[in-house]
């Protein structure tokens, strides 16, 4: 199932690629210089893994020519091991998607201060800026059982917290005064010392994993 997952997300990237090739983003004559520096920018961007996917958003402030600071925050589903989507035929529903060696619902709750590294500021035009992420902070895990229904899987779920972080590398397009584009690739840390489960059949402690991010950036 790994290929599917992997086929998605290229799928995913063409489709983003797709649609920056055919916005205005590179139909700018004048070089990116309308950002203000007394406000900070906002992005707000979905992840894609081979584990699952979430939401994210960060507020960056500092010297966008050099080095900027933010924190960002993230909701994000982690798969199992051996867990993957089919499609089921019902007769009164139709297809729909039905999960296979499903044993947990994993949840993932990133709080991150990091700093983004502008490169080649003085070789690149101002519409295209490659970039550094570097974050740290505390991550929560939150693991519910499957089952019981809802509130039962919430009232038998674990919470468990640790130290992660986020290396990775990516490029704005597009003008920030306005709307800008963000696409990066990246490795997230999510290790957790002890295991959120006291079952000496479950080893699950790693869900670290490679990440893309596809978003937006504006300032306020």
């Amino acid at each position: 199932m790994k290929i599917v997952n992997n086929f998605k997300i290229i799928v995913i990237l063409i489709f983003f690629i797709f649609f920056i090739i055919n916005s205005d983003t590179f139909a700018q004559i004048e070089p990116y210089k309308k950002f203000d520096p007394k406000k900070k920018d906002w992005e707000l961007y979905v992840t894609f893994t081979t584990s699952g996917g979430g939401l994210g958003g960060k507020v960056k402030w500092g010297d966008r020519k050099n080095v900027q600071r933010f924190f960002s925050f993230e909701v994000g589903g982690v798969r199992g091991e051996n867990e993957f989507t089919t499609m089921v035929w019902d007769p009164y529903y139709g297809y729909y998607p039905y999960k296979i060696n499903q044993t947990r619902y994993m949840v993932l709750l990133p709080f991150y201060f990091g700093f983004q590294k502008r490169l080649f500021e003085e070789a690149i035009e101002e519409n295209f800026r490659p970039f550094l992420d570097f974050e740290l902070g505390p991550v929560i895990g939150m693991r519910f059982p499957v089952g019981h229904g809802l509130f039962g899987n919430i009232k038998r779920g674990r919470t468990g917290i640790t130290l992660g972080g986020f290396l990775g590398a990516g490029i704005e397009f597009g003008d920030i005064s306005k709307s800008a584009y963000i696409f990066s690739l990246g490795y997230r840390i999510s290790y957790f010392f002890k295991k959120l489960v006291n079952d000496a059949n479950d080893n699950e402690q790693d869900f670290s994993a490679f990440v893309i991010r596809l978003g937006m950036l504006t300032q306020f």
